[in-house]
């Protein structure tokens, strides 16, 4: 899954952190409220920027294949 992750990141300029919460936004958006934490400026920052992503259908379905995946184990 970080493996993914951090594939997707680079592919759009982006943090891990930023693609995942991006990725929760996208993929459960209608039932979901993302409500990141952050104990320091930079850390708002950085979630502010998920909203800059786009992913595409493909990333997000991949993701959430290996989220299922992972949550199976």
């Amino acid at each position: 899954m970080i493996d993914e992750l951090r594939k997707i990141a680079d592919a759009h300029q982006a943090t891990i952190g930023q693609v995942a919460l991006a990725w929760l936004i996208t993929y459960y958006g209608d039932t979901v409220v993302a409500t990141p934490g952050a104990s320091k400026p930079h850390h708002a920052e950085e979630a502010a920027g998920a909203m800059r992503i786009a992913l595409t259908n493909e990333e997000t379905e991949r993701l959430a294949d290996l989220s299922m995946r992972v949550t199976r184990l």
